[in-house]
């Protein structure tokens, strides 16, 4: 899994920028702001509308970190709901374009 990146560190880098790269910076993570809140809304108004669960799924491939995590760990988590289609139970998928 990819190391989280340090706070001190990235202020310590912003802090060496120029007036104009800081203000761009500024509108770009106003811009990630925003879209993360919008997921997290979007994500909420999900889980509270009935039946979806998060689920962590393992990739297969033997040199990803997954492969190696104790049971029950790996990618996700992922939105999914049972539903019925043609008489048979169905996993349906939350997606991110599906929220656009």
């Amino acid at each position: 899994m990819p190391r989280k990146p340090d706070p001190a560190r990235l202020y310590e880098s912003a802090s060496r920028l120029n007036i104009q790269d800081l203000e761009d910076l500024c509108d770009r993570l106003n811009q990630l702001l925003t879209q993360r809140q919008s997921e997290q809304q979007d994500l909420e108004t999900a889980l509270g509308s009935g039946g979806w669960q998060e689920e962590y799924r393992k990739c297969g491939k033997p040199n990803c970190w997954c492969a190696h995590e104790p049971v029950g760990k790996g990618h996700g988590p992922y939105l999914y709901r049972s539903v019925w289609k043609d008489g048979k139970p169905v996993k349906e998928y939350f997606s991110k374009r599906s929220r656009r």
